[in-house]
């Protein structure tokens, strides 16, 4: 078994309690009211799909609101949006992580969290101290699916036989083990689990090693400093674009659109290839077009007002922390972007093709309703094209407290009101750029679909039609009605035993197929061996 190096800590029970009780106790004035609150809005669907990203809490509130009386809107409301008052740290938890990294350890974040997440958790932890934190909300999955896993081992590098992950659910656990990682249930066991660390660690081992480092680092600062001084002053340019973006670029052999096409801060529609498969090209050898005079640290926000047809035009910004909302999102509905239209299709993820897009995406602007601000852009360039970019403004930014110089120019043919793609530009202000630094081009597509650029409207491909009739035809033979327990995160055939002994709370039907729910992070029952 190799040895432990990196230690990826859950976030709920584990860094800090959770508790939902205690919003039900304060907000809540009846039992019934409290079982039905419990059961509509913390054990159900919503609160999975904000954790994954999908709905805000707005969205979340009128989702649950239609299915529980008029008469509990107000106190279901007070649980939605203060509902963070059930989190509190744990404190041997804060002590263990100062000490895991005093003996050595790397300390990482994994959470299942919506985006309130950077409301609550740096107001008990600081979030520098971190080596990573992956959140759920960000990256569109959740625990106990394995591939959020695999994203924090490639995100920051990790060997996983050296990672020990600790959650308080078995079923995160067991999937950490299928990523390949060491891990350990989280039993608040404090005792125990600092004492495997500290033998794990080596201490006495490690102490001497740290004296040597600084003995070496001493010397290699005497050594090298004049070589590093005269280093910078020979580099001025970009040297660093983000990862993982760059890497897969060059590795699918996208399109690079050289210089000429971007002389200017807009990329030339007639420079950029049709589209490919891939949600983006670079531009100009991936370096923005910002001068001196753009990379200041001082934080602000500008947005160009609409022209005569109501379309945005360029969204600039210094982004940094004092510029991140402090809220959660607000109502964002009542804004009507050039070609909007609200339209479903089946097979787009949360089956509408449009979003409204933020040119400056909310996490780090905080702005809401701001119609100089929102394009209509299609699922897929928002949520797989737009937003790892903005992840890595973002996650640069509150793991530096640094400055990055962005901006969002939405791109459009003629006097069509959709835009045809946007051009993304970043660059980190204090590092000249070795942080972040990229120019891209995003495509306002979805795959499958048709799209009327000059008035939004939209239809479906002929093989997006076949292939949704053939997938609706598979899934409807495959669901079935199962009983979930929510308690044990087991699922049931409705004629199981298990079924008469379960707690009314616990209970919850469900039509739809066995793959679903283990996605959800159900498991079959042992007794009844649903399919």
């Amino acid at each position: 078994m190799a040895k432990i190096k990196n230690l990826i800590f859950d976030m709920g029970n584990v860094l800090m309690r959770y508790d939902p009780e205690v919003p039900l106790k304060k907000f809540v004035k009846t039992e019934k009211a409290r079982n039905l609150i419990r059961r509509e809005l913390f054990e159900g669907p919503e609160w999975v799909e904000a954790d994954r990203g999908m709905i805000s809490e707005e969205e979340m509130y009128e989702s649950v609101a239609r299915r529980i009386p008029e008469k509990y809107h107000e106190e279901l409301k007070k649980c939605v949006y203060e509902w963070i008052i059930c989190m509190k740290p744990l404190e041997k938890s804060v002590k263990l992580c100062e000490d895991a990294r005093k003996w050595g350890y790397q300390t990482y974040v994994l959470s299942n969290a919506a985006q309130s997440f950077y409301e609550y958790f740096p107001k008990f932890y600081r979030m520098e101290d971190f080596d990573g934190v992956v959140v759920s909300s960000d990256v569109h999955l959740i625990k106990p699916d394995v591939r959020i896993y695999a994203y924090l081992l490639e995100k920051y590098h990790l060997n996983p036989e050296e990672c020990l992950f600790l959650d308080d659910r078995e079923d995160n656990v067991e999937a950490a083990r299928k990523a390949g990682m060491q891990s350990m249930l989280f039993t608040e066991d404090y005792e125990t689990l600092r004492a495997f660390l500290k033998q794990n660690a080596g201490i006495e081992a490690y102490q001497q090693k740290k004296t040597i480092r600084k003995t070496v680092a001493k010397t290699l600062r005497t050594l090298l400093l004049p070589l590093f001084v005269a280093a910078a002053v020979l580099t001025s340019a970009c040297t660093i674009a983000p990862e993982p973006r760059t890497t897969q670029a060059q590795e699918s052999g996208q399109v690079v659109v050289g210089t000429d096409a971007t002389q200017s801060s807009s990329a030339s529609l007639d420079s950029v290839p049709a589209y490919s498969g891939q949600p983006y090209v670079t531009l100009n050898n991936n370096v923005p077009d910002f001068t001196d005079a753009d990379m200041q640290t001082t934080s602000y926000e500008e947005y160009s007002d609409l022209d005569n047809l109501g379309r945005c035009g360029a969204a600039n910004a210094i982004v940094g922390i004092d510029l991140m909302p402090t809220e959660p999102r607000g109502a964002i509905g009542q804004v009507r972007p050039s070609g909007w239209h609200t339209v479903k299709y089946e097979g787009i993820d949360g089956n509408y093709l449009y979003n409204r897009c933020h040119l400056i995406g909310y996490q780090l602007s905080g702005e809401n309703a701001n119609e100089k601000n929102l394009i209509t852009g299609t699922r897929y360039l928002n949520v797989t094209g737009m937003l790892p970019f903005e992840d890595e403004v973002a996650d640069y930014v509150k793991q530096n407290n640094a400055h990055v110089r962005y901006r969002v120019t939405p791109i459009y043919e003629g006097d069509n009101l959709v835009a045809s793609g946007v051009q993304m530009e970043a660059k980190s202000v204090e590092d000249d750029g070795a942080g972040i630094c990229y120019n891209v081009y995003v495509y306002n597509i979805q795959p499958g679909i048709t799209i009327d650029y000059a008035t939004g409207d939209s239809q479906k491909s002929a093989d997006m039609q076949t292939a949704l009739s053939s997938d609706t035809d598979s899934r409807q033979s495959q669901e079935k009605t199962y009983v979930l327990n929510t308690n044990t995160m087991k699922y049931h055939t409705p004629d199981c035993s298990s079924v008469s002994d379960m707690k009314i709370n616990n209970r919850k039907d469900y039509i739809g197929t066995a793959a679903e729910l283990q996605q959800q992070g159900y498991e079959p029952c042992g007794r009844c061996h649903p399919e």
